[in-house]
Parts: C-alpha cells; sequence; structure tokens
C-alpha cells in the first residue's frame, strides 16, 4: 500500500516483504510522520508482559497511539477477560472486529444495530448472479463457486439394526448419532467400533448416493478435506484404514493432525485450532501433497478449519461433532475457495460448486439454520417470528442447496420448511425405533457435578435401565459437586511438583548462547540443543513418574513428543540467521514453553483432565441408565392416556396414570417410592427454594415433544391390525414395564396360533366358539385371533362390519391385571373400530381368585396367552412361581389351553415353596397334545433370561396319545412323536428326544427308591 511500511516478525509472513520493528525505525522520518501497519498475532501479542504476558517484548505497540485496531477473526477466541486486557493496553481511536462468522456476538449483544456490516454469502452469490447475468467474466465474483450440501443418515449407512420394528440387540447403537463416539479409538489406536466404519468406507465408494462411489466422483473430488472426530487418534486411524481401503489407497492421504507424524497423540479439536505453528507447517505439507499428487484426502482434527487456503479442495467431508455454527462453518467454506485448473482435454475449468459431505443430518440442519439466521440481529436477539427465520433459510436455500435422504433413502432437495422440521423428525423416528431407549432424549449437561443435590437424591430413588434395555442391579450416583474444584487443586499442587520455583528461560538461554558460540554446522547445533535440554526434560518426567505412575510406553512417547518439539524449533531457528538477538530470544522463550507450558500439559493437566473426564463420564452414564428407566414407559403412557395425545408433552406426560401406578412402576422393591414430585425435579425446571438457582432438567424438550408426536403417528399408522398385509404391531415400539409384563412377541403369538389350529381344524371358522386371555399384557393374542376370526367367517357374516363387531363383542374376552395395561390394550384392540362395546375386556387381575381355586364360573372354547411366572412374597425376598396355579384354573375354564411360560418345572423341581410339587404329573393328566421347548428363553423373549428355558404347548382336554414334541435349541429345530410318560422317573420329563428312546431300552426294577437289579440294555 502506498505511503505505508508493513511491519511483521510473524512467521507465517516471513516469506513476504516486511520490516522488523527496528528496520523501520532505521528508515522512518525522524519526525515519525511515516505511515505503518503492523500485523501481529494474538498469541504473539499476549507474550509481552505489558499485555499481561511473560516476555519482555512488544512495549511498542502499547506505548503508541494508533488509528485503527483490526482484529480478525474476531470469533476465534477474542472474548475472554485476558485477551479484552490486553486489546485494552491498546490506544487506540477505532477498532474493527473482522469476523465471517460472529453469530455468538451478534447474539449476545456486543454490537449495536448501526455496527453492524454484513457481507455475507448470500450477498456474494448475488453480486456473482448479477455478474453472470451483464456477461462481466471478469468480475471480482464469478469465480466464486457456489455451495452444494448432501446430509446423510449414517446409521443408515452403516447398519441395519435400526429398521423399524426390530429389537434391540446387545450393543448400544446411540454411537450412530454421535460422530465424534464412532469415530473413538482405543488405548492401541484403533477404531473402536472399526467394522462399522469400515462398512461405511465400503459405502462411500460403492452406493451410487454417496460421494466417492463412481469415478466420474472421484474426478470431481480429486482433493478433499475431512473433519474426523474430535481427537488426533481418530484422524490417525483413520489415516490407516485409508492406506489400506482398496479406493482410498489411490490418494494421497496427509494427516494434518498433531504434529502430522502417524503416532499417539491425544490432542482435542481445540487444541489442534490453536495450534499456530501445527497449522502452518500442516497447511505446506497440504500443498506439496496436492502439487506432487493427483488425489488427495487431508485429515484433520481442527488444523486447517480457519483462516487457511487452499483453492484445490472441492469438498469438505463432516465426520465430527462440530456443534459451534461459528466453527462448523469455518472448516466447510474451506473448500469454497476460487480455483481454475486445465482439464484432461487442455481446457481452462473452473471451479463451479463446492461439496459439503455431512453425515448427522440432525446436527448439520440446526447449523444451516442458525447460519442462515443469526448474522441478522433482529433474528439472533430472538426478535424474529418463525416465518421469518423461514423466509431467510428459503434464500439462502436458492444460492447454498441442500440435499437430504428421505424416508426411502431417497436424496431430495429439501425446501425452507423441511430444513426447520427435519432435524426433529430425523431424531424422534430414531428415539421411536428404540422404544425410547435412548440418550437422543437427553440433553448434555456441561458441569455434571453441579446439578443439585436434591435432584441426585431424587434420581436415585429410581432403578437403572441399560442402553440396551436391561434392568440393571441398584446404583447410585455418587454427587462429589466440589470435584472440578479437587482437581484444579491436584493441577495446582502437582505441577508445583515438577517446576518447582524453577525459572527456565535463563536455563534455556545459556543452552541457545552456548550451540551458538560452538562454531559447529546447522544440524549439529540443532543435536546439541536438543541433547542438552534432554536432561531437564528428563528430571522433570522423573518427577511426574513418582506422582502418576504412567507406563513406560506412555512415558516414552511423552518423552520423545518433548524431543521432537525441542528438536523441531531447533530446526526452524538455525534455518535463519542464529546470530539474529530476536531469533535467539524466540528460541529460548519456545524452550522454555516446551518444559513449562507443554510438558504439564502432556502430563499433571492431561492426567487430571482425563480422571475428571472419566468420573464425570461414569456419573452421566450412571444418571442416563436411570433417566432410561423412565422414558422406556413413554410409549406405555401415551398407549394409556385418556386425553388427546396432541396434548401430551414432557410437562403433563406423568398425568397420563395414577400416582399409584406410577409409584409402582419406578419404585424398586423395599425402596423409597419414587414418586411424581421427584419426577418434576430432575424433568426440570426446579428452583432451589434456598438459593434460588433453576436446574434446567435433564431433558430435551423439543426432542422429547416430537418423540411423542412421531410414535403416535406410527400408532395411527398401524393401528388397523385388521387390514389386509398388516406386518406390524406397536408393541414392537413399546418396552415391557415389569418382568412380569414381558410383551410376547408377535412372532410367537402367531406359531402358538397356529398349533392351536392344527390341532383343533376350524376352531378359528366357528362363530360361537370364545377364545380369553386371562392376563392380558398387550392384547395381542387377542388381535391375533381377530385376524384369524375375520378371515375364517367372511363367508358367513359377510358383512366386515357386522362381523368385526360380532368378534369382538361375542367371541374374544380378556382380562388387563393393572389399570396402565387395560387402558392400552383397550385402545389397541378397539381403538380403531366404532360403535363397538369393549366391555368384554375387563381390569382385573385374576391372581389372588385363581389362588382360591375359583373360576368365577367362566367358560371358553380356548384359553390363551402368557400367564404371569412369579410374585414376591410378602414375608421373603424368594419370589413365588404362580403359573401353574393359571394353567390348573385355565383347564378348568376351557378345554383347550395353549399358554407360554417357563420350562423349569419339566425338571420336576419343586418351587421355594413347593409351589410346583407334582407338576409334571398334573401337566400330563391335562392332556398335552403338542408341545415345543426352547432351552434359552431369549430365543423366546430378546434379552429376557428364563433359567431353564420358555415352553408353549397345546392341551386338549381328554387326550392321552403320543405327543408332537420340538425342540428349538439355537434356531435347530429337533421334532418327533413321543410319550412324556417314561420308566425311568414320572415326575419328570426328558427334554431330548433320542433320550426318551434309550430310557424306554432300560430294563430295571426299583424298590424303597433304589435300583435292585442290574441295568441292561435291550439292543
Amino acid at each position: 500500500m502506498d505511503g505505508y511500511y508493513f511491519i511483521s516478525t510473524a512467521d507465517s509472513l516471513k516469506e513476504r516483504e516486511t520490516l522488523s520493528r527496528d528496520e523501520f525505525l532505521d528508515k522512518a522520518n525522524s519526525s515519525s510522520e511515516d505511515k505503518q501497519i503492523t500485523f501481529l498475532s494474538l498469541q504473539d501479542l499476549k507474550g509481552g508482559k505489558v499485555f499481561g504476558g511473560p516476555h519482555n517484548k512488544l512495549k511498542w505497540v502499547a506505548d503508541l497511539k494508533w488509528d485503527l485496531l483490526i482484529i480478525d477473526e474476531a470469533h476465534e477466541g477474542v472474548d475472554t477477560d485476558r485477551t479484552n486486557e490486553a486489546f485494552g493496553k491498546i490506544k487506540r481511536r477505532f477498532t474493527l472486529h473482522l469476523s465471517g462468522t460472529p453469530f455468538k456476538a451478534i447474539a449476545d449483544g456486543h454490537f449495536k444495530d448501526n455496527q453492524i456490516f454484513n457481507w455475507t454469502y448470500i450477498d456474494e452469490q448475488k453480486a456473482k448472479q448479477e455478474e453472470l447475468k451483464n456477461l462481466d467474466d471478469s468480475g471480482d465474483h464469478v469465480n466464486l463457486p457456489d455451495m452444494r450440501l448432501f446430509t446423510y443418515k449414517i446409521s443408515d449407512m452403516i447398519s441395519d439394526r435400526l429398521e423399524k420394528g426390530m429389537e434391540m440387540d446387545d450393543e448400544n447403537i446411540d454411537y450412530a448419532f454421535e460422530l465424534n463416539e464412532m469415530f473413538a479409538t482405543d488405548t492401541s489406536g484403533k477404531f473402536v467400533h472399526e467394522n462399522d466404519i469400515s462398512t461405511f468406507l465400503n459405502q462411500l465408494t460403492s452406493n451410487e448416493k454417496y460421494p466417492f462411489s463412481t469415478p466420474e466422483l472421484r474426478d470431481q473430488l480429486k482433493h478433499t478435506f475431512w473433519l474426523v472426530g474430535n481427537r488426533v487418534a481418530s484422524a490417525m486411524a483413520m489415516e490407516k484404514m485409508l492406506r489400506h481401503h482398496p479406493v482410498f489407497s489411490e490418494y494421497k492421504i496427509v494427516l494434518a493432525a498433531g504434529d502430522g507424524r502417524s503416532q499417539s497423540d491425544s490432542n482435542s479439536s481445540e487444541d489442534e485450532m490453536k495450534d499456530t505453528a501445527a497449522n502452518e507447517k500442516a497447511l505446506s505439507r497440504v500443498k506439496k501433497a496436492i502439487k506432487e499428487n493427483d488425489r488427495t484426502i487431508t485429515l484433520s482434527v481442527g488444523q486447517l478449519t480457519t483462516g487457511v487456503t487452499v483453492k484445490e479442495w472441492s469438498a469438505v467431508l463432516m465426520l465430527s461433532d462440530i456443534k459451534s455454527e461459528s466453527l462448523y462453518m469455518q472448516a466447510i467454506f474451506r473448500s469454497q475457495n476460487p480455483y481454475e485448473f486445465i482439464d484432461n482435454n487442455g481446457n481452462l475449468c473452473r471451479k463451479k460448486s463446492a461439496y459439503v459431505f455431512d453425515f448427522s443430518p440432525n446436527r448439520v440442519l440446526k447449523v444451516y439454520d442458525k447460519f442462515a439466521n443469526s448474522l441478522l440481529a433482529d433474528v439472533a436477539r430472538g426478535d424474529a417470528t418463525e416465518k421469518i427465520r423461514e423466509q431467510n433459510v428459503a434464500e439462502l436455500l436458492n444460492y447454498f442447496p441442500v440435499l437430504a435422504e428421505d424416508e426411502s433413502g431417497k436424496m431430495i432437495e429439501l425446501d425452507a420448511e423441511q430444513v426447520l422440521t427435519f432435524p426433529k423428525a430425523i431424531v424422534a423416528k430414531e428415539i421411536v425405533n428404540r422404544g425410547f431407549v435412548t440418550n437422543l432424549l437427553f440433553v448434555n449437561i456441561n458441569n455434571v457435578f453441579n446439578i443439585p443435590s436434591e435432584v441426585i437424591a431424587a434420581l436415585n430413588k429410581a432403578p437403572s435401565t441399560s442402553d440396551t434395555d436391561r434392568q440393571t442391579k441398584s446404583e447410585e450416583v455418587q454427587h462429589d459437586p466440589d470435584r472440578k474444584k479437587n482437581r484444579d487443586h491436584r493441577i495446582s499442587v502437582n505441577k508445583d511438583k515438577l517446576l518447582g520455583n524453577k525459572v527456565y528461560t535463563s536455563r534455556m538461554q545459556d543452552i541457545v548462547l552456548s550451540a551458538v558460540d560452538s562454531d559447529m554446522e546447522a544440524d549439529e547445533i540443532v543435536e546439541k540443543i536438543t541433547a542438552d535440554c534432554m536432561p531437564e526434560i528428563s528430571e522433570v518426567l522423573g518427577k511426574y513418574k513418582e506422582t502418576y505412575s504412567p507406563s513406560k510406553a506412555e512415558l516414552d512417547n511423552i518423552k520423545n513428543g518433548l524431543c521432537k518439539k525441542v528438536k523441531e524449533a531447533a530446526e526452524e531457528f538455525v534455518s535463519g540467521d542464529i546470530a539474529d538477538r530476536i531469533a535467539q530470544d524466540k528460541l529460548t522463550d519456545s524452550l522454555a514453553n516446551i518444559i513449562e507450558k507443554d510438558l504439564p500439559n502432556d502430563t499433571v493437566i492431561r492426567e487430571e483432565e482425563d480422571k475428571y473426564e472419566k468420573e464425570e463420564k461414569s456419573e452421566m452414564d450412571q444418571i442416563r441408565r436411570k433417566l432410561r428407566t423412565f422414558t422406556r414407559a413413554i410409549p406405555s403412557f401415551i398407549m394409556a392416556a385418556s386425553k388427546d395425545v396432541d396434548e401430551i408433552t414432557l410437562d403433563n406426560i406423568e398425568d397420563t396414570v395414577s400416582d399409584k401406578d406410577f409409584e409402582e412402576l419406578f419404585t424398586e422393591k423395599d425402596s423409597e417410592p419414587f414418586t411424581k414430585d421427584d419426577f418434576r425435579k430432575i424433568r426440570g425446571p426446579w428452583t432451589n427454594p434456598e438459593t434460588g438457582e433453576t436446574f434446567e432438567g435433564f431433558f430435551d424438550r423439543y426432542t422429547f415433544n416430537a418423540a411423542i408426536r412421531e410414535f403416535e403417528e406410527k400408532r395411527q399408522e398401524i393401528a388397523d391390525y385388521l387390514s389386509p398385509g398388516a406386518k406390524e404391531d406397536i408393541f414392537s415400539y413399546i418396552r415391557p414395564l415389569k418382568t412380569n409384563q414381558i410383551f410376547t412377541p408377535r412372532k410367537v403369538v402367531n406359531k402358538m396360533l397356529d398349533l392351536l389350529e392344527e390341532n383343533n381344524p376350524g376352531i378359528f371358522e366357528d362363530p360361537n366358539a370364545t377364545f380369553a386371555d386371562l392376563y392380558v399384557k398387550s392384547g395381542l393374542y387377542l388381535t391375533e385371533i381377530a385376524k384369524r376370526l375375520n378371515r375364517g367367517l367372511g363367508s358367513k357374516i359377510p358383512d366386515k362390519s357386522e362381523r368385526v363387531k360380532h368378534i369382538l363383542e361375542k367371541q374374544l374376552y380378556g382380562f388387563a391385571p393393572t389399570n396402565i395395561i387395560y387402558n392400552i390394550a383397550r385402545k389397541y384392540i378397539y381403538g380403531t373400530f366404532s360403535d363397538i362395546d369393549d366391555n368384554n375386556l375387563k381390569q382385573l387381575d385374576l391372581t389372588d381368585t385363581f389362588k382360591k381355586g375359583e373360576t368365577l364360573n367362566m367358560k371358553f372354547t380356548a384359553v390363551v396367552g402368557n400367564p404371569p411366572y412369579q410374585e414376591a412374597n410378602a414375608n421373603n425376598k424368594m419370589s413365588r412361581s404362580i403359573y401353574p396355579i393359571f394353567v390348573e384354573q385355565s383347564t378348568k375354564m376351557s378345554d383347550i389351553v395353549s399358554l407360554v411360560m417357563p420350562a423349569r418345572w419339566m425338571s420336576g423341581e419343586d418351587g421355594p415353596y413347593r409351589e410346583t410339587s407334582g407338576f409334571v404329573a398334573k401337566m400330563k393328566s391335562y392332556g398335552i397334545k403338542s408341545f415345543t421347548l426352547f432351552p434359552n428363553s431369549q430365543d423366546v423373549f430378546s434379552g429376557v433370561d428364563v433359567k431353564g428355558g420358555i415352553c408353549y404347548f397345546v392341551i386338549k382336554k381328554g387326550y392321552q396319545g403320543k405327543v408332537d414334541y420340538s425342540l428349538v435349541d439355537n434356531k435347530n429345530i429337533f421334532q418327533d412323536r413321543v410319550n412324556f410318560s417314561n420308566k425311568l422317573d414320572d415326575n419328570i420329563i426328558i427334554r431330548f428326544p433320542e433320550l426318551i428312546n434309550i430310557v424306554e431300552k432300560i430294563d430295571y426294577t426299583v424298590q424303597d427308591d433304589k435300583f435292585t437289579e442290574p441295568i441292561r440294555f435291550h439292543l
């Protein structure tokens, strides 16, 4: 710029024509009228003593009176006390803040409306369109690419376990919605979810809707920038996988993370973004790789995400949970720089579009909304209507289109309304698919240890549910609000142990001067400086070892990393003028910082922060396990609700059931009741009456309420169980409320009914046949029978409405043990039909009636169902088996009985109260016609362990023939017709058919329960 001198000693500008301060003073007019522009990094500025740092430098900056202070990248950590203190020492007339993403500053009201001047991406693209319209090919904006965003659900790419209606398996699948968790690594540096990531990479390169799936697409994406996870180790693990991938191995992989070497590193995204030196070196490696290779992939955790230009990058792949709209937008716009190149045919080409491929649609669409609205002060402050927000999104979509997957997986271009609603809809659908047993319903608590103790006390009354929907043993959240203070105290104490009062600047200065005066070659100087520094480092590391007892590998890793930093600083020093005093001081400061700052960061601070993070995560995991006990009941609450579901929200969900039912559902045995007031405390907002502080609660309200709507939509969608082709029921999305109320899977119900019909032909074609479920848990047995009757009676009662009314009012009967189950079953069985009497479904627990041997004079053609298996004894913690009572009373009420129940009784074993004594003989006397045994109960009830297995059967009174016997073991089916009576012991039923044949061939005599003759086999 004419008339100005440009002053800077920043490394990033060392290739430019700049002056040092001393050089400027030598050239400047004695009248000091010469104009100057001085460039300083914020890090350099804050290092000066006058600005609060440790070094004696830059006092002249504070002494001058400046016309203008320009703060570039003003979103980058400038809003801190230390930074404000430093800027306060600079005397100036005006201040200009420059930022491409000033969202936080605008939202916080740091600037008045007349102080804000915007030139946005939309303004830029409008100018481009105007230039193109006027055929102005030399315009300033013609070369600027537009942006295009593609967003995919990574959960659909890596797994089919999230298909609607599937049972939960043993693996926590929430990581499919948390990219940092998905790309987490173990202690060996490998991805924890390596198989899924391998599948993900294969999908990227084979499925045509994904970016690297065809040669043509790869030609468009020759150089791309990937953000992977939030730890350097994640980028390193990805580098290894890409190098061995059949497609990505053709790319030069550039590791812009840590120091760029493929070794273990635990730096976070924030560390990476702030490491100026590492960013500069990474940029050099990227440019070199692009120059030498036709295709490159740059992997980063935080480096190169702001203030960097790599014009060849055509796309950014976002595989990281960056939720800050500022950081996110800074990162994705790395690919939007103009670029002209010569194609294979010798034609001059221009980069027309830059692409963003994001794999967390829930996150990215929220960020997109913020990007469209947060640069406008009134909207950022919340002063705009939803209509205005939608209009702003619509305008941005004109220049920055978004394509996402619809419900069928097809890529569609979203409109403004979809951008605003898709995030909630995507998450809500996943929540419903998982039966509300998911952490997606919970907010992230920034400081777990600051949760009020009263809230934790209420939470500790509730039982816990694992992320695989299993009730876990009782646990108590051990709350310690002083953990952070204790951590900081330990850091301070242990840093003092390591460093003491020793000041390393003077020692490092001696090392530098000794090397400079040694008259050595450059490489020898580097080796001498490194060798002289290592004893100092080793001494400090010895104290670290005494305090924390790290492994030898960990200690060596830290030592090697520090050694590399020393060597790199020395190499940079000898590349310039080693006689330059400023360069010597800079090296001295760098070496002192390695010991005084980097070493404590790599040791004490890392150890204590890792410990704190683990404790915080452990406590949050405990809290979530307790919260899941409540959320798993939400679908049942919605089903049981008498009010309009549109009126149900997080703020009133507990009112859908009675106080008594609520407490019974969530209170552990022999524990203090978990009440609705306790729930309201953890739901929030709850204000401490003594301190006035408010706890906002654990739940994401908007997501929670969206999931309620989604569940109700799903229920209505599949409510008509009589419609042709109905293959799904709502109980695939509902978790049982108690162990005694496990829902029988639909496929098991139908197998039982198949056997019932096989052994009683025509039973579902009889308009006079009656069917009863004596312990309704869902209503599924009755609705599946209704389907069969609806088909079987078609010719006898042709009118469908009349036929359905006859079936539900004259043929089906049920007894629900609790009010909540009654309401669930009533809505499921009768909810889609009008003008049908539902009196055949009663809220009545028949357990006490059956214990008295009474049947209430009821008779049915057939009894089917899943009876209760046990009940707690009031005077003893041991549970009493009660299913034998239900079997016995069922045979009194009907000649045909089909039930599913535990199979332990087959061995003749008595229950703890002898309640199963003689039950084998009773079962044989009832007339078993068909019997199916599952030694592993989880083959029937996923996730439920019943010792001795599960069985179901068909009893037909008076039948005395052989039994159609099936043994299903690990999906292997053994079938035979057998006689349940045997010579060896009539108080057992032999489980394995081949053993029955052997027993029949034994010749023996028994007297006084002892064998009196030798056993002989008749072969």
